[in-house]
């Protein structure tokens, strides 16, 4: 690898932070949006119970309203429940075997000295160094 593809990498690294970071504001902006919301929906739907106990009082008495409101409210959660259980996803299960295979692989690949065979270096202290001073002449070029 070449200096230039070092280069590279650490501006693909510092773009990748960056993306993580305003992704991250952007999630946590939604997550507040959403968690109002819901405080609007639990009160919607409370009222909603409260409106089909009066309209079912007034016809059986109240405690048929009562059954007959939270028998709705149960066959709503079943079919809330059975909708909502996880299913295995073909592509994610093949995605995670590939990452655990490309992890393993990396693993076992003598990285340091292939790094160092491709430079053309001797050693890893001449390779570090290597690193240190393009960085430094990065930092100067930047002021």
């Amino acid at each position: 690898m070449t200096l230039r593809a070092f280069q590279l990498l650490g501006i693909a690294a510092e773009a990748e932070g960056l993306r993580l970071k305003l992704q991250a504001k952007a999630s946590i902006r939604s997550a507040v949006i959403m968690a109002v919301a819901g405080v609007f929906g639990i009160a919607a739907l409370t009222l909603l119970h409260v409106a089909g106990f009066i309209a079912l009082r007034d016809l059986y008495g109240s405690l048929y309203a009562c059954l007959g409101v939270a028998l709705a409210d149960l066959l709503l959660m079943g079919v809330l429940l059975l909708m909502g259980r996880s299913r295995k996803d073909p592509v994610a299960e093949a995605a995670l075997l590939v990452r655990r295979t490309s992890l393993t692989e990396a693993a076992r690949a003598p990285l340091l000295g292939d790094l160092m065979g491709m430079v053309g270096l001797r050693s890893p202290v001449s390779l570090a160094g290597g690193l240190v001073a393009e960085r430094i002449v990065r930092a100067l070029k930047r002021r």
